[in-house]
């Protein structure tokens, strides 16, 4: 789901084309890349049974070589995600809520700088 609405975004696609990867990136990935994980799940249990409508935490992390680079990528990334709502390969989503950011990061070792955001997804079940 974050996949396909991040490559279907025009300014995402623009600067990393499909460089959007689940958890892990391969070897020889060059940048600018984006990765996804899932964080935790939270159920929303009533009072008539199991939960209906789950919480997911999501993160997703953006790498670039260049700071203002890896900036414009996380602004298109929360432009695409935040409030987003609809079904995405049969998922329903309720909403998608943008809850926090960190940037600003540089990895010396690898000459990256790396933007995270996390996001909270409201999934109906």
């Amino acid at each position: 789901m974050i996949y396909d609405i991040l490559s279907s975004d025009g300014t995402v696609s623009g600067e990393v084309s499909t460089r959007i990867y689940p958890d892990t990136v391969p070897q020889n990935a060059s940048f600018p890349y984006i990765t996804y994980s899932v964080i935790n799940t939270l159920p929303t249990d009533d009072k008539d049974g199991g939960s209906r409508l789950d919480v997911v935490g999501v993160q997703v992390d953006i790498y670039s070589r260049d700071y203002s680079e890896a900036q414009t990528i996380a602004a298109g990334c929360r432009a695409a995600l935040d409030r987003y709502s609809g079904t995405n390969n049969s998922v329903k989503v309720d909403k998608i809520k943008f809850s926090n950011e960190s940037s600003g990061n540089y990895q010396q070792d690898l000459g990256v700088f790396w933007v995270s955001q996390d996001y909270d997804i409201r999934v109906k079940r």
